[in-house]
Order: structure tokens, then sequence, then C-alpha cells
């Protein structure tokens, strides 16, 4: 918010310091500097770490748990063997691994959805907005379901993935506070941290789907549904609204080519069937019900620490 506020008052001191030249170049506005495009391939790099970082903590954090110590006694041997050095090769190897591949599929288009999603797989802005909201669903039920919340106090020494220690600490200088502090992450916190980025995403995702507007990304919608995308950038920035459409881009002529526009554009198979927003309202349940389950366990199970518990629990048994 102070970084919002300080924009606008440097955009006010730009404009009325000079008012002669084009200072559009040095203007402070919500443009990223980039397509939806690229933003989106960012963002499911982005995502694939947060949700890889949570399963494999999620995944270690029962491999290194000794509160069931019948459980899959020799994988959990294996595990924790030569000093703990094998889950943290596992983890570097099958991170480095996994993560090549899947940012190289989504930088380079290796998988083409499209071409799965002419299928059965294809998508409509009501599917996918029910999609994004389930995901979000999902992510809080993995942070609920956690045996220490929501006070998240360690009752075993659980180390972080691909280290050999449980927590992280950063000495803050005290030029930048009042008193010299540091801050002590532990592999909880750690975890938690990552998914509520992921989360942020997740919820962007929903917003982009329930306002989704095919001019909004030089797109167009066919008869029967299916999407076209306008890649030429210099036809989308001289274009006419009016001109964003299949029957136009069908009937007319390109001069420079010599074929019709539609020609050029990209045909996906996700679908656009322009559904109300009240109709797409139905899809914030899942959403809804995520938060009121997070809100409530912290309301019942907040209250308290669990040494304040146990006290209680002393108290009464006297």
């Amino acid at each position: 918010f102070f970084l919002y506020l300080s924009s606008l008052v440097y955009d006010v001191i730009l404009f009325t310091s000079n008012q002669e030249d084009d200072l559009s170049d040095y203007v402070i506005n919500g443009l990223m500097a980039m397509s939806n495009e690229a933003f989106s391939r960012i963002a499911a790099c982005c995502t694939w770490i947060g949700d890889f970082l949570t399963a494999w903590i999620v995944t270690d954090m029962m491999l290194q748990d000794r509160m069931y110590p019948n459980w899959c006694k020799r994988l959990r041997r294996i595990w924790a063997s030569y000093g703990g050095r094998m889950r943290i090769g596992v983890f570097w190897a099958v991170s480095i691994l996994s993560s090549t591949t899947v940012f190289f599929i989504v930088v380079t288009n290796y998988i083409n959805w499209d071409h799965y999603s002419t299928t059965s797989l294809a998508t409509t802005e009501f599917g996918r907005c029910i999609l994004a909201s389930v995901i979000l669903l999902l992510d809080i039920i993995i942070v609920i379901q956690d045996w220490e919340f929501p006070h998240f106090i360690p009752g075993m020494d659980i180390k972080l993935p691909g280290v050999n220690t449980s927590s992280l600490k950063f000495k803050v200088p005290k030029f930048m506070a009042v008193e010299a502090f540091t801050i002590h992450i532990t592999g909880k916190w750690f975890n938690y941290g990552v998914l509520f980025i992921v989360m942020i995403l997740d919820i962007n995702m929903w917003i982009n789907q329930f306002f989704y507007k095919p001019q909004y990304y030089g797109q167009y919608a066919a008869p029967d549904g299916t999407l076209y995308t306008v890649v030429d950038l210099q036809q989308l920035s001289d274009m006419d609204p009016q001109k964003l459409n299949y029957t136009w881009r069908v009937q007319h002529i390109n001069p420079v080519d010599n074929d019709t526009y539609i020609a050029t554009d990209h045909h996906t198979g996700s679908m656009y069937t322009g559904i109300a927003i009240g109709m797409k309202i139905i899809t914030f349940i899942p959403i809804f019900l995520s938060f009121s389950l997070f809100f409530a366990g912290i309301a019942i199970m907040g209250r308290f620490t669990p040494e304040q518990q146990r006290y209680e629990e002393l108290q009464d048994d006297d």
C-alpha cells in the first residue's frame, strides 16, 4: 500500500515538474512490460516450485516422523541413512531433474495443450473458474490438516528439504530496526509460506477467469464457442475493436499475404460461452468454504497454544 501511494506521488511530481516533454516512458503504472503469455509461463513455473516444495516437504516430514515408529520402518531407515545425506541427495536430484523438465515444457510449449483440449478435455471459462477455486480449496486443506495447525509449534526436529537443518535464521541489522533481532523460520512456516504465494497465484487465476472476456486478450470466439487468438502484434495495436470478431476476420482479406485474416490466427480448443457473472458466483463456493474452514479452525483450535492446553488439562485433573 505504501509503495502504491509512493508511485502516485511520484507521478504527480513528474507531471507537475515538466509539462512540455513526453514523460510516458517514466510513468509508474500497472503495466508489467510483458505479455499475458509471458506472465502465465512465469506463474506456471512459480506455481510448480511452490507445489513441488509443498509435496516434498509433506513427504519428507512423514519419512522423518518419529511419532509412529512402526510405519514404513525400512523406507524410513533408508531415507535417514548416511547421516541424512540420502534424503538431501535425493531431493536435489529429483528437484533438478523434474524442474528442468517442467520448465522446458512450459517455456518451449513442447507439449501443446491446444492439441489435447480439442477433444473431451476442452474447457470453458466456467470450468476453469471451478478448477481454480477447487485448487485453492485443496491448498488450504493442506494447511488445515497439519497436526500442529494453527500454531505450528514443532514437536519434532523436522529438517528442511535439501539441507541438514530444521530452521533458517536471519539476523536483522540494527540500523533496520530499533533493536537487532533474529528471524527464525522453522520447516512448517517455510513450507506454508511458499504455499501462501501459490495461493495468491491461484486466486489471481480465478479472478482472471471470473472476469474473462476474449477481447481483453486479443481473442474472439467462433460460432462453435472455440477461441481464436490474434498473434500479429501489429494488427492488435492498430485494430478497431469492431474488427475483432469471427465474421469480420473470415470475410476480409489481409493485403499483406492476400489471405483472410483468420488464416494467421491461432485456433485453440478452449471455449468461451459468455456465461453470466451471476452464474459464475457459484464458483466462489469452494473458495468461501476453504476460508471458512481456515478461520473456523483458527477460532476453535488457535485460542490456546499446546502448552496452555496441557496446563488447562492438568488443572482440570486436579
